[in-house]
C-alpha cells in the first residue's frame, strides 16, 4: 500500500464505492457484479467470496440473476456486496437510498447498516436526509457552504448544537427571545431556570416541537393558527402575542381547534441558549441522554 502522502491509482486505494444509482453492470450476473473487483484470487476463492457475501446480504441462490430481475432494495444490497468484496479499508456511500420509496428506504438502510456492522467495515455516508444520518451514523459531520460546522454523535448534534445553523438544520427548531434574571429565564411562553448566565443578558432559547406541551386556557398567551396531522402526532403552530410563532408536537389524540387559546408549557430536555449564531449555554436536564461527551 502506498505510504502517507503518496499517490495511488484508484484500484489500489482500498476504498469501496456504492453509487446513488447503484451502477451495476446490466450485462453481468449478480455473481459477476460482486466478483468484479476481486483480483489475485483463484476461481474457487472468488466463488467462495461471492457466495459468502450473497449469504451475508440475504440473497443466497440469486447469483445467476441479472440486475433487472431484482427489486431496488435487492440491487442496493448487491451494490454493497460488490463494494465489500475486496475487503476495503472503508466504504463510501453517495446518497445510496435516494432511488427507493419512503417505505423501502427505512427497511433497506437498516439492512445496510447491519451488514456494514456485521462485516466490521468503516463507512462514510453522504446524505441530505437528517433522519437517515441519525439512523445510520455513529458520528455525523455537518457541512454548511463547505465549512465544517460540527462533528459529533447524532444525539450530541441534536441536543447540544454548537451553532444556530446546526440547531436549525437537524430537526425543527424555534428560537424564542429570553430575558435573563437572577435564577430565571423569562420568555413570552413561560419561564425556565437560568443555567448560570449573568442577569440582564439577553439570549435566544432553542425550542423543539417536542419541548412544548399545550393546555387549553381562554386566557393563554398563544393562539393555535395551524394544525398538521402526522399519523401518531399532530404538529401545532402557535402565535404568541408578540407575533412570533412556535411549533408544538403532541399526540394525535391531543386535539386543539384552530383559533383556540392555549397555554404553552415549556418542558425542554436541554437548555440551549444562543447569542446570535453561537451557543452560549448548554445544559442537559435529563441526564444519561448521550449528548456528551462531544467531539
Amino acid at each position: 500500500m502506498a505510504g502517507a502522502g503518496a499517490w495511488a491509482p484508484p484500484e489500489r486505494r482500498r476504498l469501496g464505492m456504492v453509487f446513488q444509482d447503484y451502477a451495476l453492470f446490466p450485462h453481468l450476473t449478480v455473481a459477476r457484479n460482486i466478483a468484479f473487483g476481486l483480483r489475485g484470487l483463484s476461481g474457487r476463492e472468488r466463488a467462495a467470496r461471492v457466495d459468502e457475501l450473497l449469504a451475508v446480504i440475504g440473497l443466497a441462490g440469486l447469483g445467476g440473476r441479472y440486475p433487472h430481475q431484482l427489486s431496488g432494495g435487492q440491487q442496493q444490497r448487491i451494490a454493497l456486496a460488490r463494494a465489500l468484496a475486496p475487503r476495503p479499508a472503508a466504504v463510501l456511500l453517495d446518497e445510496p437510498f435516494n432511488s427507493l420509496d419512503a417505505a423501502g428506504r427505512a427497511h433497506v438502510r437498516q439492512e445496510v447498516r447491519d451488514i456494514l456492522r456485521g462485516q466490521g467495515a468503516a463507512a462514510i455516508l453522504v446524505t441530505h436526509d437528517q433522519a437517515e444520518a441519525f439512523a445510520m451514523a455513529d458520528r455525523v459531520a455537518v457541512l454548511n457552504g463547505g465549512r465544517l460546522e460540527q462533528v459529533d454523535t447524532p444525539t450530541g448534534l441534536y441536543h447540544a448544537p454548537r451553532t444556530r445553523f446546526v440547531a436549525g438544520f437537524l430537526g425543527s427548531a424555534d428560537f424564542l427571545p429570553a430575558a435573563i434574571t437572577t435564577g430565571r429565564l423569562r420568555t413570552e411562553a413561560g419561564d425556565l431556570p437560568n443555567p448560570g448566565l449573568p442577569a440582564c443578558a439577553r439570549a435566544e432559547l432553542l425550542l423543539r416541537p417536542e419541548d412544548i406541551a399545550l393546555t387549553p386556557d381562554p386566557g393563554g398567551c398563544a393562539t393555535v393558527i395551524d394544525r398538521e396531522f402526522r399519523g401518531g402526532t399532530l404538529t401545532y403552530t402557535l402565535r404568541l402575542a408578540c407575533g412570533q410563532t412556535l411549533r408544538s408536537e403532541r399526540p394525535s389524540t391531543d386535539l386543539h381547534p384552530l383559533g383556540a387559546r392555549v397555554r404553552p408549557e415549556l418542558r425542554p430536555s436541554h437548555l440551549i441558549l444562543f447569542d446570535g449564531d453561537t451557543t452560549i449555554a448548554a445544559e442537559c436536564l435529563v441526564g444519561q441522554c448521550g449528548c456528551h461527551p462531544r467531539g
